[in-house]
């Protein structure tokens, strides 16, 4: 007669793939992830990226609504304006943003940078339509310090108190810190 414990063999046990990673809602960026994700970009000459994650931080739209924008809705006389309405494809509302200093001049230089046009959508792509935004928010974010602890898209930053006074306030840190390390 067989031993009931030995009966049914035992079946390895597997270590879980998400064990030890964090689940669920992630952390927002912060500050400081914000200041090295667009400091790198702006070194490596990346005007697109740039603009698109300026306005993605400075709009808190989601990415299918940044890459959806069209020229005219934030620079309809060929220079980008002090604040926007755009319609969210989500919700339906409608949702009024200011731009920084630093956003309308990343969004001047691409807008004469890619020769844009009123009508075209603001980061098509090469025929002409919007474009998926999870390849360019992957290429943004791997500049990161932790891309692993990051989203692998351009989420929503509602987190963050970027009100355009705290904004200002960031700038000029960021300005000083430039001055700073330039003396």
């Amino acid at each position: 007669m067989q031993d009931p414990t030995h009966a049914i063999p035992q079946a390895s046990r597997r270590e879980p793939w998400n064990k030890g990673k964090l689940i669920g809602a992630k952390p927002p960026l912060r500050p400081k992830h914000v200041w090295s994700i667009r400091t790198k970009l702006q070194i490596a000459g990346r005007t697109r990226d740039v603009a698109m994650f300026n306005l993605a931080i400075d709009s808190k739209l989601r990415g299918c609504d940044v890459v959806g924008l069209r020229v005219e809705d934030v620079a309809p006389h060929g220079h980008a304006v002090d604040r926007a309405t755009v319609r969210q494809k989500k919700t339906g509302q409608p949702v009024r943003f200011e731009m920084t200093e630093q956003t309308r001049e990343a969004v001047d230089s691409y807008i004469a940078a890619a020769n844009k046009k009123p009508g075209e959508f603001l980061f098509g792509g090469r025929n002409g339509t919007g474009l998926c935004g999870l390849g360019t928010g992957q290429r943004c974010l791997k500049f990161a310090d932790d891309p692993a602890s990051r989203h692998g898209h351009f989420m929503k930053i509602d987190a963050l108190p970027l009100t355009p006074r705290y904004l200002r306030t960031l700038v000029r840190e960021g300005q000083a810190r430039q001055a700073a390390a330039a003396a």
